[in-house]
């Protein structure tokens, strides 16, 4: 990153962020000090009664990459979860829903608790009856945000993004083609990632146990959900990047346009805007010379090296390596925050720590989710995804992929920018008529970083 791309970055994207982290701070302090309550500030905790809707979140949200669609069920494995180290009396009990295809029918089983010597199991409405389903209902929302957002997301920003950005930003000649076309879909990636990641991360360092906390930090970064360590958030952030990047799961294009998982909702929709950017980087990349294109994709192979073992990326097409890349950074990122924040925020079926095990009595009458829900945490929760959840784009220092141009000198390239963009906007029109999902286009950031 260039020291004006760095000024950028801190005076024009970060500033597009500063009214929500101020209204984060207000509203917490406005709840702690009696001002006005959780619901008033984040409307009635509610959660799903309907065993419908689960389904409909595995296909429409950001978990499909970790679904399997069988002949007669979807199975939703979030099993990452279980070795996870939350702090005191916060608790991630669910590793795996399953929807049973013909009835849509809800299974929620739970991890083993080997304290107390009980094995995990199934839960269901006709089993276990309505209280305690709805108490693992309350679980399984959880679970399902905090996985996506603590440990599922992170192949999406980290190992071969940063070392594409790496290259890109120290290696390639900022007058070649390969670069004018990479620039604007890495600008921001190192810095935000490291961001995220650092020990002092505002993302990482969440919310402890009451009266364990640390209250100048509480006070300064009231969006902070998650019940776990900046460590342990680096932790399985890196253990889940490298279990995608370095087995049969990771290729250029994704393995995971292919397959009975393809066929859900969101994947579907997604890879639609695959063929898309290919076609524009096969169009632009006959601008630059092969010897250019091989030694970026030699670079980037070296960079992506861990304990010896790099990506190969040499087995793949480089338009397909390239293309992957902004793909990645533009579509898969994007689509993941939009539906991420609508279907656990905007639903107010969850937040991102649970205080109490699924298998306590509540209170009398056993009230879900009231009784289960934090009141704090439904606050900072709220912080986070206003933050760092949807897109607060700047329009003076756009990141959004609407306003995207490229320094490109060639006049066959000068409209390529445009080209993009329209081409873009009429597979969206065609997804209207379709019916399919997709992150509407002035939702879509063009770099890692919103």
């Amino acid at each position: 990153m260039t020291p004006w791309v760095q000024l950028q970055f801190n005076i024009g994207r970060l500033i597009s962020y500063i009214p929500f982290m101020f209204q984060a701070q207000d509203q917490l302090f406005s709840f702690r000090n009696n001002m006005r309550t959780a619901d008033e500030l984040c409307g009635t905790p509610e959660i799903p009664t309907d065993d419908v809707f689960i389904s409909q979140v595995i296909q429409r949200s950001p978990i499909t990459f970790y679904t399997e669609n069988t002949a007669d069920k979807l199975i939703t494995d979030i099993s990452r979860l279980d070795d996870i180290d939350t702090f005191d009396k916060t608790y991630y009990e669910v590793n795996r829903v399953e929807v049973d295809k013909e009835t849509s029918e809800i299974t929620i089983f739970t991890k083993d608790d080997p304290k107390q010597g009980k094995p995990g199991g199934p839960i269901t409405r006709k089993k276990d009856g309505g209280a305690k389903f709805q108490r693992a209902m309350q679980h399984a929302m959880t679970c399902l945000n905090s996985f996506v957002t603590v440990i599922g997301h992170s192949w999406v920003h980290f190992l071969f993004p940063d070392a594409v950005a790496a290259v890109v930003h120290n290696d390639v000649d900022s007058r070649s083609v390969l670069y004018k076309l990479l620039e604007p879909h890495t600008r921001y990636s190192s810095f935000s990632n490291y961001g995220a990641i650092a020990a002092s991360a505002t993302i990482a360092t969440t919310a402890a146990p009451r009266g364990q906390e640390n209250a100048l930090e509480k006070q300064f970064e009231p969006w902070t959900p998650w019940p776990v360590s900046a460590g342990e958030f680096t932790r399985k952030n890196s253990e889940r990047t490298t279990d995608y990047y370095f087995s049969d799961e990771f290729a250029c294009p994704p393995k995971w346009f292919e397959g009975p998982s393809a066929e859900l909702p969101y994947i579907k929709s997604l890879k639609r805007f695959y063929p898309i950017v290919r076609d524009h980087v096969t169009k632009v990349l006959q601008f630059e010379d092969f010897a250019t294109i091989d030694k970026f994709i030699a670079d980037v192979d070296n960079a992506t090296r861990v304990d010896g073992k790099s990506l190969d990326l040499t087995r793949f097409d480089p338009v397909d390596v390239i293309a992957t890349l902004i793909f990645d950074a533009s579509f898969i990122h994007s689509t993941d925050h939009y539906f991420g924040y609508r279907v656990y925020h905007e639903t107010r079926f969850s937040i991102g720590t649970l205080r109490h095990p699924l298998e306590r009595e509540w209170y009398p009458g056993s009230r879900v989710p009231e009784d289960i829900l934090d009141d704090d945490d439904r606050v900072r929760s709220q912080g986070f995804f206003n933050i760092f959840g949807k897109f607060n784009d700047n329009k003076f220092i756009s990141n959004s992929m609407a306003s995207l141009k490229y320094k490109f000198v060639q006049k066959e390239l000068k409209t390529a920018g445009k080209e993009l963009i329209a081409a873009i906007e009429a597979e969206q029109e065609k997804m209207k008529i379709d019916g399919d999902m997709f992150c509407p286009l002035k939702d879509v950031a063009r770099s890692l970083c919103f």
